[in-house]
């Protein structure tokens, strides 16, 4: 038998399934109901990555067992691979709710399993696209002893909390099951407007307007979420390299010396922040908070500022802790800028308040990246106040000439802590060495960028770890 006729009777049958097999993807993707402003899952993937970058995993698995309306199921509900955005490698789990209201989705969670574990051990870039339905959880005929889902194929996924790379939610319709839990544990959540949350299948779902700080972004459509992820993984470090830096442009408007107290929000983040670098996270009148780059320095941030000295409220608070939870995971400088009376005690109140407060005194403590205060108001450096007491670990503490800084520890955070004979400014402060400099507004940014690059070399070396009695816990005695 010639050569070419072996090629065609064993080639070119499975040249034609495979064939087949693609079309008929091609063919459901084009068949999709379609809605202005909603992408279909692969439409999402291509938005969001570089061209020709998608390693697809699975493509070709089915469901293994249908709903009684049968019908094609590719991928079995979950497009999932690998892909590079700014050419930095990324993992991708994107839910199809058409195909997830006709399958029980066995084999999708093996595929989410895979990309889990093989992300954590990498530590890939993990990039959830929740668009879930209730189908997943539909009474399907247990009607085999041998589903995909038989206990011999379990495996253990990796604690999300734990993954050494960014875990990003973007919510494009229902969030549930698996995907509500990953959406608890990840560093940035973006949701569009039909976004809602559940654990379970039920018509109580979580809205976008009850978001409540779980939301880090509030969007109108597909597109400007997919816009914001790809924003977030260029304004973040990569965990190979946490010190590298992203292009350095300048402010928008330099902080002008004749700035006077107390400067807006608008005002400090164009002064301060390389222009177009700011994704906020929270953008309220007095409260800024975000990701965002000093002389291409990346850096997690809160601003506090306005007409009169902002009032931390509940969502300012849990902001602060999404912040602090940022610089913890990825290893980016945390910077503060303070013009603070405290806490709202309206808010302060409320054992929810402090529940967050505490949630976020905590992840501000931990965090072993640089820490950096600038003070242009007034403002509370000693203590555990959550924007810059000594007492959570602050590197570097700076105020501007007219700030009006406590010079010892208040009984509570709260307007009018700050004794009232401090009119004269941070001196009284910098005298006792509460303060580690005193700048114009025109030396503010440059003093910024300084203290970064030198902080920054040290993102590799963790502090030393102490117990609850201030003890080295190297130094304890092991029993």
């Amino acid at each position: 038998m010639s050569e070419e006729a072996h090629v065609s009777s064993t080639e070119d049958p499975g040249r034609q399934r495979l064939e087949m097999e693609r079309e008929a993807i091609r063919d459901f993707e084009a068949c999709r109901p379609r809605v202005e402003g909603v992408l279909s899952p692969r439409e999402r993937i291509q938005a969001l990555i570089d061209p020709g970058s998608f390693l697809e995993l699975g493509s070709l698995t089915r469901s293994q067992q249908q709903s009684d309306g049968g019908g094609s199921t590719p991928a079995d509900g979950l497009v999932a691979g690998w892909a590079t955005v700014h050419g930095r490698e990324i993992a991708l789990l994107a839910e199809d709710p058409l195909v997830l209201k006709m399958t029980d989705a066995q084999v999708a969670g093996d595929k989410r399993l895979r990309i889990l574990n093989t992300s954590a051990i990498r530590g890939v870039p993990i990039v959830y696209m929740a668009d879930g339905q209730e189908g997943e959880w539909a009474g399907f005929p247990v009607d085999r002893g041998d589903l995909f889902g038989y206990h011999r194929y379990q495996r253990t996924e990796p604690v999300s909390s734990e993954l050494a790379a960014p875990l990003i939610t973007a919510v494009f319709g229902r969030c549930v099951g698996r995907a509500a839990e990953l959406l608890m544990e990840a560093d940035f959540v973006v949701s569009t407007q039909r976004g809602s949350l559940s654990i379970v299948p039920s018509e109580l779902a979580s809205e976008p307007g009850d978001q409540d700080g779980l939301f880090d972004l509030l969007v109108e459509d597909d597109r400007e979420a997919i816009a914001n992820v790809r924003k977030f993984l260029s304004s973040t470090p990569s965990t190979d390299d946490p010190r590298a830096l992203g292009t350095a442009e300048m402010p928008r408007r330099p902080l002008d010396d004749s700035l006077l107290p107390h400067a807006s929000v608008d005002d400090v983040i164009d002064g301060l922040f390389d222009e177009g670098s700011i994704l906020s996270f929270r953008n309220q009148p007095g409260f800024v908070s975000g990701i965002g780059a000093i002389t291409g320095h990346r850096v997690a941030f809160a601003v506090t500022g306005g007409p009169t000295p902002h009032l931390l409220n509940t969502l300012d608070v849990t902001a602060i802790g999404r912040v602090a939870h940022l610089s913890r995971r990825l290893r980016m400088p945390l910077v503060f800028v303070q013009d603070a009376d405290g806490y709202d005690p309206a808010a302060a109140r409320s054992p929810e308040f402090l529940r967050r407060l505490a949630v976020a005194l905590d992840e501000v403590r931990k965090t072993w990246a640089p820490k950096l205060v600038l003070v242009t108001g007034h403002g509370h450096v000693l203590g555990s106040f959550v924007m810059g007491g000594r007492q959570l670990g602050m590197d570097y503490v700076m105020a501007l000439p007219f700030a009006q800084i406590a010079p010892r520890d208040v009984v509570a955070f709260h307007p009018g802590a700050i004794p009232g004979d401090l009119v004269d400014g941070p001196w009284v402060a910098a005298g006792f060495g509460h303060l580690d400099e005193v700048v114009a507004p025109s030396e503010a940014r440059q003093q910024m960028a300084t203290f970064l690059q030198i902080l920054s070399l040290g993102l590799d070396v963790p502090p030393p770890e102490v117990d609850r009695r201030g003890r080295y816990v190297a130094d304890i005695p092991k029993v």
